[in-house]
């Protein structure tokens, strides 16, 4: 969104710069809070980390989180199982993007991972 502010000059509004944002807590350490990506709902994620150091490398840290979200390198912290993990990325990915045989691949070793490393559980 594009503010034009009296002088004719448009400004950026803040509401959507994703800048983040660092403060001092009590105990002396820094708590870093940005926006994840969106997610599949259409809403992006407010986070938050607890970074101990000083704030020039809090500072630091916030970019290189802000820059893994911009990079689409973000990793959520969610308490989803493998085999959960598995089962939506063959419904969703491989299911619109993948040819037919390509899929066939993948659920082989998909199979093959959950015998060998989960035990058998039928996949869904």
């Amino acid at each position: 969104m594009t503010i034009v502010n009296q002088t004719g000059e448009s400004k950026k509004s803040k509401a959507n710069s994703n800048n983040g944002s660092i403060r001092k807590r009590s105990s002396g350490n820094w708590e870093l809070r940005w926006y994840g990506p969106v997610g599949l709902d259409g809403k992006s994620k407010r986070l938050s980390q607890i970074f101990k150091g000083t704030k020039k490398r809090a500072t630091a840290k916030l970019r290189d989180l802000l820059k893994d979200v911009d990079d689409n390198k973000h990793v959520d912290k969610s308490k989803e199982t493998t085999s959960g993990l598995l089962s939506r990325f063959m419904k969703g990915h491989v299911a619109k993007e993948c040819s037919l045989r390509t899929a066939q691949g993948y659920q082989g070793y998909i199979e093959r991972y959950i015998d060998r490393y989960i035990g058998s559980i039928p996949y869904q």
